[in-house]
């Protein structure tokens, strides 16, 4: 029997789990079966279960590929000169990732439900909830480490605290997929202009200095 490449078993892992996302997606992870995921990829199930034993595992592959890329990612975004530069090229990926997925995404199918489906996912299942705590710290890890160094830069007041930050850039993120995985006309460009308008400062009108008050005039 030939030796099968490492770079084929990539392959027909990916082309696997890809299949598993669009039935996750379309039917949710109670409503989907192995065998409509074997159909999907076009593989036979004796194909399928050589890469995978179930749909548990699945569910881990899916959620460990994502821990992943997004490790790489932040490899990228900490060498950024600017935290400004940094968060806001971070924002912008994910919701790249979002809309790319949903651009390439087969009808019904809604990529942003398979998160919500994680969460829920989680409840039940205790090795799950461990690796979603592990995919969010190490966001939260390295969203804080972009903070600690802006302030160390003096870009950042030193009385903020950074972890906090980073739980609150988390929620902006994980805030759009649920609101994309129900409603799908939520528009990424404004909402894009908004966190970038938090990272400025221009969000609200400054308040008027007390003269104002009293006389409307300076």
């Amino acid at each position: 029997m030939p030796k099968v490449s490492a770079a084929h078993v990539e392959a027909r892992k990916l082309q696997i789990l890809e299949a598993a996302c669009i039935c996750f997606g379309q039917n949710g992870f109670h409503r989907s079966t192995m065998q409509e995921i074997c159909k999907t990829a076009g593989l036979s199930p004796g194909a399928v279960y050589g890469y995978f034993s179930g749909k548990d595992e699945l569910i881990r592959a899916i959620l460990e590929t994502s821990m992943a890329r997004n490790a790489a990612i932040f490899e990228q975004l900490v060498a950024k000169p600017t935290i400004r530069e940094s968060i806001a090229e971070m924002i912008r990926i994910f919701l790249e990732m979002v809309e790319c997925s949903v651009a390439r995404a087969p009808e019904p199918y809604n990529p942003h439900r398979i998160k919500v489906g994680l969460w829920a996912e989680a409840i039940r299942n205790a090795q799950l909830v461990d690796l979603l705590r592990d995919s969010y710290a190490a966001i939260i890890d390295a969203f804080a480490t972009i903070v600690e160094r802006g302030k160390q830069r003096g870009e950042v007041l030193e009385t903020v605290d950074a972890r906090a930050v980073a739980q609150l850039l988390l929620s902006l993120m994980e805030g759009y997929t649920l609101q994309r995985a129900l409603e799908e006309t939520v528009d990424p460009e404004p909402y894009f202009r908004a966190v970038e308008a938090l990272l400025d400062g221009g969000l609200f009108v400054p308040a008027p200095g007390p003269a104002m008050k009293k006389g409307g005039r300076s």
